[in-house]
């Protein structure tokens, strides 16, 4: 067995965990790796080679074993994890998504309190979602089940679903975003969610502060395994129950408007067809759909081309990113995000001193094709973007093809906008846009994708080598 060095290893984690830190070896980047530190070395090769934990991976738990292949350099016990690909983070969930990774986490910790463990925390960096279900990551925070239910778990679940579930009934997430970022060790900051909902919703508001200290207060009280099955069972009744609005937004239903169905080719618009005709023939296997609204493009790419495997859709309507994870079974993932912030590492504050990098939406999803449809006019005279802002985000999410529509100043619904007293931006431009793009890919083709009055089109691209 080797015993790895110091300089074999990348530490992927900050080093916060007593119990150990993520790692990968230099000259395998494509496998995952954690170190148990010697305190906790007993426990954990007990708990593997017990198989108790087996049965959960189907479901629960990321697939993880002992490496028979590893020691650590003072012989501390090496964790090999399975790669979870398209990974994501609590500040780009939907509402949905938040919502049912709280019941996700819940059903999580009532298998493993049945098989005598528990979770010393339950926040919500310790989850993602990936190929449509939710895995759980943090082999760290497993303990033996103490029989009761402690302040940090408590803390940490409200903070991270029950409260912010609580405010999505009345409001949008974009506030919970903001919220999940900062200092973590201070989790009741969250019940600002009230603070921010008391003056529209003063019943609601009351009412839910008062589940929730409920909630919070039965937790305190457990004392036995059964208490503890007892109330999360309950806790998880009340939040499967609350009932996330869907109020009407711009782009909502953006697609569902124009009429036609992708299951019925006659019913096909031209842009349909010409994104059909391109991407027929593409061998790619990952697909991204930035701004992809409910995911009627993903499947029409994914109907028009058997080879596409995976698609992660992305878009910053938190309405029509609801709709598609809840409704597109085609999808493997869906985000909520801002086009502008795609190639900005995220920095999370644990407190106010101590801070985790994530890395960026635009390195963990870099995929084959990415789609971008209807979007650049919005980036550039809503979002004041250039063509060089846009295309370098693009670069870095692609492997391979980008397929970008371009919407000129003589389109019919540009042309309003003009009306309506925006001005015109004279660089915005068919060639101007072209000359961008082929810093960084070569153009395969340009084909029209606008009905009467329109003038757009689709960019088929292929990245230089």
């Amino acid at each position: 067995m080797k015993k790895l060095e110091k300089n074999s290893i990348i530490e992927i984690s900050e080093g916060f965990d007593r119990v150990g830190k993520m790692i990968k070896i230099h000259g395998e980047e494509q496998k995952l790796y954690r170190i148990i530190n010697n305190p906790y070395k007993e426990f954990f090769q007990r708990l593997f080679e017990s198989k108790k934990l087996e049965p959960l991976f189907d479901k629960f738990l990321v697939e993880t074993k002992i490496s028979d292949e590893y020691a650590g350099e003072n012989d501390e016990l090496i964790l090999e994890h399975e790669i979870v690909p398209d990974i994501n983070y609590l500040f780009e969930w939907s509402r949905e998504m938040t919502k049912d990774a709280g019941v996700f986490l819940l059903d999580a910790t009532i298998e493993l309190i049945k098989k005598g463990l528990f979770l010393k925390d339950s926040h919500a960096f310790n989850l993602t979602y990936s190929g449509r279900r939710w895995y759980f990551l943090d082999y760290g925070s497993i303990v033996k089940n103490p029989a009761q239910i402690s302040h940090v778990w408590i803390t940490h679940f409200f903070h991270n679903f029950v409260l912010p579930v609580n405010y999505f009934q009345i409001s949008e997430g974009k506030k919970y975003r903001e919220l999940a970022a900062e200092y973590l060790d201070k989790p009741f900051n969250s019940f600002r969610f009230f603070y921010f909902s008391f003056f529209r919703h003063p019943f609601h508001t009351i009412s839910s502060l008062g589940r929730c200290w409920y909630f919070i207060l039965k937790c305190r009280s457990v004392k036995t395994e059964s208490g503890q099955l007892e109330v999360l069972a309950g806790l998880r009744a009340y939040l499967q129950n609350l009932k996330i609005k869907y109020p009407p937004t711009k782009w909502g239903k953006y697609y569902q408007r124009e009429g036609a169905k992708v299951e019925d080719l006659s019913s096909w618009n031209q842009k349909m067809k010409s994104l059909a005709q391109m991407v027929k023939n593409l061998p790619a296997k990952t697909l991204l759909d930035l701004g992809g609204n409910t995911g009627f493009y993903s499947k029409l790419v994914k109907l028009s081309n058997s080879n596409i495997k995976t698609i992660l859709l992305t878009d910053y309507d938190e309405v029509a990113v609801d709709m598609a994870y809840k409704t597109e079974s085609e999808l493997s993932n869906t985000s909520v995000t801002d086009f502008r912030s795609l190639s900005k590492d995220i920095e999370v504050f644990w407190k106010p001193h101590k801070k985790t990098v994530y890395p960026n939406f635009a390195s963990r999803h870099e995929s084959d094709l990415v789609l971008m449809l209807a979007l650049v006019h919005h980036l550039i005279y809503y979002q004041n973007l250039s063509f060089e802002e846009i295309v370098e985000t693009v670069r870095l999410c692609s492997k391979k093809w980008i397929i970008i529509e371009f919407v000129s100043n003589d389109d019919f619904h540009i042309k309003k906008w003009f009306k309506k007293g925006i001005k015109k931006i004279e660089w915005y431009n068919m060639g101007g846009f072209k000359k961008e793009l082929e810093k960084y890919f070569k153009i395969l083709s340009v084909l029209p994708s606008g009905e009467e009055r329109e003038d757009r089109f689709l960019i088929l691209c292929e990245k230089n080598t």
